[in-house]
């Protein structure tokens, strides 16, 4: 088959907000994720079997995300949001951002991730999802790293991933409110829907919260023993 399409395969992302100063963050700020336009009256095969695979997800800040290696070789990032958009008192950006954004040493150079509060669910076996560059932002001196994983019985929060190129310099990531943070590619087309965490999501997404940070690379074991435990059906 050269153009595959299939029957909408029904899935759901949640928003969990648990990490630390995130808490009480207004979970009305990430907005929803959106579909991507597919132009299906120029009668292409191959944009139809794209159709209901390509979705962005909003960013719910406007600000410009600095990162980089400092002459004495430490990591550092920073942030400078726009007032504009956001208040600058209180409990604000200045709260949760921190829990939601990181740099590590990625090999030779310098990664900076954001971590968002969404995550998939859904019961059709092996469906998978790609994290692509967002469209339509502008970046400087670093780029987009994508991954892939299914998330039939994984069920994890994503991240933007970007790497730094030119050390001598620092690399920036400029974020719009509304415009897209990341894209996603699903493995098959999808019917993609907000739901509110359920007991049952909350139980068995608790077998794997924050498990990477316990364990360095998880066998085939663990991973078995957290199917094992997944029950029959996680959507209603």
């Amino acid at each position: 088959m050269i153009f595959k399409r299939n029957k909408l395969v029904p899935v759901q992302y949640v928003l969990d907000t648990r990490k630390l100063s995130m808490q009480n963050l207004p979970k009305g700020l990430f907005l929803n994720i959106e579909k991507q336009y597919s132009p299906l009256d120029i009668g292409c095969p191959a944009i139809a079997a794209s159709n209901n695979k390509l979705f962005d997800v909003p960013s719910p800040f406007s600000l410009d995300l600095t990162f980089g290696r400092d002459e004495s070789g430490e990591i550092y990032w920073r942030y400078d949001f726009d007032t504009k958009i956001h208040r600058d008192w209180g409990q604000s950006i200045h709260d949760f951002l921190p829990d939601m954004c990181s740099t590590s040493s990625n090999g030779n150079s310098v990664q900076m991730r954001m971590m968002l509060p969404y995550i998939l669910v859904t019961d059709e076996k092996d469906t998978s999802m790609m994290i692509l560059p967002p469209h339509g932002i502008k970046y400087e001196n670093c780029y987009f790293v994508s991954g892939e994983f299914i998330f039939t019985d994984w069920i994890n929060q994503f991240a933007s991933a970007w790497v730094l190129q030119d050390e001598s310099k620092p690399a920036v990531v400029h974020l719009e409110v509304g415009k897209p943070c990341v894209s996603l590619c699903f493995n098959k087309q999808v019917q993609l829907s907000y739901t509110e965490m359920t007991e049952t999501i909350y139980n068995y997404f608790g077998q794997m919260y924050d498990l990477p940070f316990y364990r360095k690379n998880g066998s085939d074991a663990l991973f078995d023993t957290i199917k094992s435990r997944r029950p029959k059906k996680l959507l209603k």
